[in-house]
């Protein structure tokens, strides 16, 4: 059981090293929502 033990140890330390960078390196911007999806009648919206 130890053996299972020290891999789910490793596994969760590599998770938070890999947090942790993500955190230190943040990616770039969302993009804003575009206005025109929001409209009735407008291109860029499914009617349904």
């Amino acid at each position: 059981m130890s053996g299972h033990l020290d891999m789910y140890e490793d596994v969760h330390r590599g998770l938070r090293d890999v947090l942790a960078g993500l955190d230190q390196h943040p990616g770039p911007p969302a993009p804003s929502p575009s206005p025109t999806h929001d409209r009735p009648g407008r291109p860029g919206r499914l009617e349904q």
